[in-house]
């Protein structure tokens, strides 16, 4: 029932950015990134990083230099089967020629690539990632999925008695998905056959529950979690009734729009701003309910040093951290410990390393473990606690090094 015009879009967006470079990928993308199988051949996942600016193309090119060069005595290696040698040269070939193909936007591309299996995919992530590079058998997709669970994948529509169009908002995207032509059916010229056989009243109402049913299915193609509508504002009630309960409970919000916002698409905007509100309401939502079980005493930290605990046993399930937050600290590469301060691991011992920014080392700890990452505005709670975490479990006394305080990091 509908012109899918999406993935065309897609690439011609990618085009201009960066040569393969998907920032918005579709759910079967996905799921077939998490899927890939080298059949017997090493699939190659890397994580670039990309910084803004002039200097970000040539800080790229020598990151990718500097991981890819990791991997070279592998595809050198005269122990390892010729079939094998060969796929990995190539996938080392494709990368660094991806990276000199042309500028990219700021923050990570995800690549996985096996060259002798046919397989290079691109994903374009709007945050960064720590630069990494792995060979296995599988796909390394934890730091893609981690960052892409952070945001919904809303589909925007616009619709009036006579028609309706769709939006993908993902990633900080809008991607036209097209008419819903099978509904053009409404109480306008396209009708005026009719009109002697059905009243307008009827008219409208089937067509609205064309446009419902169409969204149904695009929702089950395209993996939509959140639903904005815009339209005539008399017209937006009778349009939502026609939605069935489970997309009625997706709605984020309506705007109303007249002719020239319907037939021209300039409602897009409204949608975004509306998708905006929907995810601040949430974040916030989401870290009172953290602070509530923080101070109840449940399974929740609060603050940096119980939040770096709470890492370094792995007890993390879901971390929030303020947007821009960050603070020197100190890590053991042994018993992986985190700290703000101390040369010596107080868990086993060891020579702690100083890092610049140990909440960017938590984040990491956090992917790796398996936990959500939610990075979240200033104005969401945290305020100068800038960090807080639902837990997996209550946390164990943290070293006598490291305790200074309330281990819910309220005191």
């Amino acid at each position: 029932m509908q012109a899918d015009a999406s993935e065309t879009t897609r690439r011609e967006r990618s085009e201009t950015v960066g040569a393969n470079v998907d920032y918005a990928p579709s759910a079967e993308t996905i799921e077939r990134i998490e899927h890939l199988r080298g059949n017997g051949l090493p699939i190659v996942s890397a994580y670039l990083p990309v910084q803004p600016g002039p200097e970000g193309s040539k800080m790229l090119r020598s990151g990718a230099d500097s991981l890819l060069h990791q991997i070279r005595p592998l595809a050198n290696d005269r122990d390892t089967d010729h079939a094998t040698r060969l796929s990995l040269r190539e996938d080392i070939a494709r990368i660094a020629g991806l990276v000199e193909s042309g500028s990219f936007k700021a923050g990570t591309l995800a690549i996985f690539s096996c060259s002798g299996a046919g397989v290079f995919e691109v994903v374009g992530l709007p945050r960064a990632v720590r630069e990494r590079i792995m060979v296995d058998e599988i796909a390394a997709t934890r730091a893609l999925l981690a960052v892409l669970d952070e945001y919904h994948r809303c589909c925007a529509v616009v619709v009036d008695r006579e028609a309706a169009h769709t939006w993908e908002l993902y990633l900080g995207e809008v991607l036209d998905t097209g008419e819903l032509t099978g509904a053009r059916r409404g109480v306008g010229p396209a009708a005026n056959e009719r009109r002697d056989d059905h009243k307008p009243e009827e008219l409208e109402r089937r067509h609205f529950r064309e446009v419902a049913a169409a969204l149904e299915d695009l929702f089950r193609k395209h993996a939509f979690e959140v639903l904005v509508a815009g339209g005539h504002e008399d017209e937006l009630p009778r349009f939502l009734q026609a939605l069935s309960r489970s997309l009625r409970d997706r709605v984020a919000g309506t705007f109303a729009v007249d002719d020239h916002g319907i037939r021209s698409g300039a409602g897009r905007e409204r949608a975004q701003a509306i998708l905006d509100r929907y995810e601040l309401d949430r974040h916030r939502r989401a870290v009172a309910e953290v602070l509530e079980t923080a101070a109840a005493g449940g399974t929740a930290a609060v603050g940096l040093e119980p939040c770096l605990w709470a890492a370094s046993v792995r007890a993390v399930e879901a971390l929030y951290t303020q947007e821009g937050a960050s603070s020197p600290g100190v890590v053991c590469d042994e018993s992986r410990w985190f700290g703000l301060t101390g040369d010596t691991c107080p868990v086993c011992g060891g020579k702690t390393r100083l890092v610049p920014d140990v909440i960017e080392e938590l984040v990491e700890a956090v992917i790796d473990d398996g936990g959500s990452i939610h990075h979240v505005p200033a104005d969401t709670g945290l305020g100068e606690r800038l960090v807080a975490a639902s837990l997996r479990f209550q946390l164990p006394p943290a070293p006598e090094a490291f305790s200074r305080g309330d281990a819910s990091g309220l005191a």
